[in-house]
Formats: C-alpha cells, sequence, structure tokens
C-alpha cells in the first residue's frame, strides 16, 4: 500500500516525540537531582590551603616546641600557623581523615507537626589532621586491628601535632566535599606533644577561623574566661580516659590506612531537599541555605561558656560598687595588726582565672606537689613555729593567743556576726 508524504511523516514524527519525551523527562529527573542534592553550607570554592610554604615551615618549627616561647609569644606564631592553614600540606607529609566523622549519633524527632534534629556528639564532627611524626607513631604503636590488644605504647614524640578541624552537623551533607575546601566553622581543637613541660605531656588549644571567634588568652581580658590555650587545660578530663598516650586517634580514620571510622546513627533524612509545591519539604527552600539545627555536644558540658563566665563576673562586680565603707572595729584590729588598711584601689586584686591555673609539671607527682595543686591545705603540726612577729602598737596583743583572737573576731566582723572583742581591745576601747 502507498502511503501520501504526510502519512509517510508520522512515525518519524511519534519517534522524535518520543526521543523529545524521554529527553525531556531525563533532563527533569537530573535537574530535580541537582537541586535536591544537600548543600554543604562549609563547603567553598577555593581551597583553603597555605599561600606561602616558607613561612609555614618557620611557623610549624616554632608550634613544635610549646614551651621554648613565653605564652603570648607561642600563641602568636599558633595562630599564624593556623590561620594560614598550615597543617593542610599533603604534600609535605601532613595526613587527614578520609572525611568528616560524626562523633555521635543524629537524631530525628518529630514533634508539634515539624521535624528537628539532636546531635549527641562528644563534640562537633570533625576532620582530623596528622603531623608526619604523628602518623608514623600511629603506625607503629596502633596498626589496625590492635585495638584490644594490651596497651605497650612508645610515648608520642615531642613536637608532634593534631588539629581538629569541626563543623556544623549532621556531616551528610557534606560526605562527599573535599576536605581543603571545608571552613572550619566550629573551629579546632589543638594537641602538641610536649613531655617536658607537663604531666600530661601535652599542649591544649582551641582556636576559631571566624570573624571575632578566638581572643589569645594573653593577656586576660575583662570576662576572666578559661585559657583557650595552654598546658593542663580541661581537655584532660575526657582525653585521660584513652588507651595510651591521652589521645584516642586511630590509624583506621586517616585516608590511605586500612578500615573505617566508627560510624553512628544519622536521621537526617528530614534534612534533605525533597520537593513538595515548589520548595524542599523541610531541609532548604529553592536558592536558600540549608537549614541547620541546634546542636548541644558533651564537650560543652565540661566546657566554661563565655556568657556564664560574663554573667558571673558582672555580679562580683555590682557587689563590689555597693560594698559600704571599713567599719570602725575592722580599721582597728586591722591597724593592730598590720597598719592601718590601704584604699581599695592601692590594693593589688587577684590575679583573672586566666593567670590563676597550675598543671602538674613532667615527672612523677610527689605527695607535696598533689597536695599544693589540688588546693588541699596539709595541717601543720601541733607545735610552736618560729613565726615573722606582726606589727602592732598594743601592748595587750603581744602574745599568740591574742593574735590569734583578733584574727578571729576580725573574721567574724567580716561575716556579719562579732560575738565578744577579745579582752585587750575591751580594755582600749574609748
Amino acid at each position: 500500500m502507498l502511503l501520501t508524504p504526510v502519512e509517510g511523516l508520522v512515525p518519524d514524527l511519534i519517534s522524535a516525540l518520543r526521543k523529545l519525551s524521554r529527553a525531556a523527562c531525563l533532563a527533569l529527573l537530573s535537574c530535580g537531582s541537582a537541586l535536591a542534592a544537600p548543600t554543604c553550607p562549609v563547603e567553598r570554592g577555593e581551597p583553603l590551603v597555605p599561600a606561602d610554604e616558607a613561612l609555614c615551615d618557620q611557623l610549624e618549627a616554632a608550634v613544635r616546641k610549646p614551651s621554648a616561647l613565653p605564652h603570648d609569644q607561642y600563641e602568636a606564631k599558633l595562630a599564624a600557623f593556623l590561620r594560614n592553614y598550615c597543617h593542610r600540606r599533603e604534600a609535605s607529609g601532613w595526613k587527614s581523615d578520609k572525611h568528616m566523622r560524626d562523633t555521635g549519633p543524629f537524631v530525628g524527632v518529630f514533634h508539634n507537626g515539624k521535624w528537628t534534629g539532636a546531635y549527641h556528639g562528644t563534640h562537633a564532627p570533625a576532620v582530623v589532621w596528622y603531623s608526619p611524626d604523628m602518623v608514623a607513631w600511629l603506625k607503629a604503636n596502633r596498626a589496625e586491628g590492635d585495638e584490644r590488644a594490651p596497651v605497650s605504647e612508645a610515648p608520642v614524640p615531642d613536637g608532634a601535632i593534631m588539629v581538629k578541624e569541626m563543623f556544623p552537623p549532621p556531616t551528610s551533607h557534606c560526605k562527599d566535599a573535599p576536605l581543603i575546601h571545608l571552613f572550619p566553622e566550629n573551629g579546632g581543637a589543638i594537641m602538641v606533644r610536649d613531655a617536658k613541660a607537663s604531666y600530661d605531656g601535652w599542649f591544649w588549644g582551641w582556636f576559631g577561623w571566624g570573624k571575632g571567634d578566638w581572643a589569645p588568652t594573653w593577656p586576660a581580658n575583662s570576662a576572666n574566661g578559661y585559657p583557650n590555650t595552654g598546658f593542663g587545660l580541661y581537655c584532660t578530663n575526657c582525653h585521660a580516659s584513652a588507651r595510651g598516650n591521652q589521645t584516642f586517634a586511630s590509624l583506621r580514620n586517616i585516608k590511605g590506612e586500612p578500615g573505617e571510622p566508627i560510624t553512628f546513627l544519622s536521621q537526617d533524612f528530614f534534612l534533605e531537599d525533597h520537593f513538595k509545591g515548589g520548595e524542599t519539604r523541610l531541609g532548604q527552600r529553592k536558592g536558600g541555605s540549608v537549614i541547620q539545627p541546634e546542636f548541644h555536644t558533651h564537650h560543652e558540658d565540661v566546657a566554661t561558656e563565655e556568657v556564664e563566665v560574663e554573667r558571673a563576673t558582672t555580679a562580683v562586680n555590682r557587689r563590689m560598687r555597693s560594698r559600704k565603707p571599713y567599719s570602725n572595729e575592722f580599721s582597728e584590729i586591722f591597724q593592730l595588726l598590720a597598719g592601718a588598711p590601704s584604699s581599695e584601689t592601692a590594693v593589688a586584686k587577684l590575679p583573672s582565672e586566666t593567670y590563676d591555673h597550675v598543671w602538674f609539671p613532667a615527672g612523677k607527682p610527689t605527695r607535696g606537689i598533689a597536695l599544693r595543686h589540688l588546693g588541699s591545705v596539709p595541717r601543720l603540726p601541733q607545735r610552736r613555729r618560729h613565726r615573722p612577729a606582726i606589727p602592732h602598737d598594743r601592748a595587750g596583743a603581744r602574745t599568740e593567743a591574742d593574735q590569734y583572737l583578733a584574727l578571729r573576731h576580725l573574721a567574724e566582723i567580716a561575716h556579719g556576726h562579732e560575738r565578744s572583742r577579745p579582752h585587750f581591745l575591751r580594755s582600749t576601747r574609748k
């Protein structure tokens, strides 16, 4: 049967329409997939790596020796080292984790018609970078599969460094992002080995890359906050429970090494970009940023929040301003014991908490050191000791008993519950 020219075009037209429809569907699916792909909120377009290798070499040499410089000078070197991402030098032997790691489960909760997420990590999701000597130590002392073997580790060599970069949870949005493109939005924790400087053998620290996130510990600011860096910091509260050497580092976390990092439950499905009515269902609006859940980590339970310190400092300053002048009794007894009391402006203030920090020195602690560092006050033997005479100008206060009574009376006045005046004060009072 012969076909007219128009009839002959119909099969070709149908075939073309089918191909076009198939292509359009594929394009739409791929477009939807691209829009639905999770967006890593901390990924940057350009790699965050050192721009000056020579500067990093110079800084790294100083950073490896925390106790060789005064604290303020060392902090300046350390801050420059981290701010320039000198720890991200894979060509120089530094290694990183395989990928961003969760440090605990992320749990989704549906309540009042909406989903929320709760992160239960030890701290924020992390990527750890290891100096070459730290990697060598791990290979020699923590081979994959020996986690349950008896602990017989050599000490970590002095100068070894670990930098733990931290990020918002959960890790699912950034699981495929290149590590050198990630901005450590939640700061970083630093460990530098210096066994000669402290009993636990590490210099600890926290650093923030964001503008205004970090300030040097020395000199202390008006908030009298806990130090950002130093020896014997609260990091040891958790790290003391490590298998050995106060570190939980494992070869299976490191890129290029056998094994896989520990994984945790991550109920992040409600953060994925599922479209409904032209918008993502719960995670992200078109063209908007990913909604990040609030989270609380166990690390925050052992760290003093800056706002809490500021609140306490404000309360103390308020009480100081409302204090009454010295009472006559206080001035009289103080005059008797040590001369006239000085004005408040002339009295040296107690140091900030930042300066009032003492750690165990290197070596085996002795009982005396333990008492001093733990704040214990050993009871003095009950025998007479030679003490320097307390300046006085009253004949009735020449015995130790009278001096004790005067001091006790002074304490009673300070606490607002005066009992009875010592006899030598009663006899001289006008």
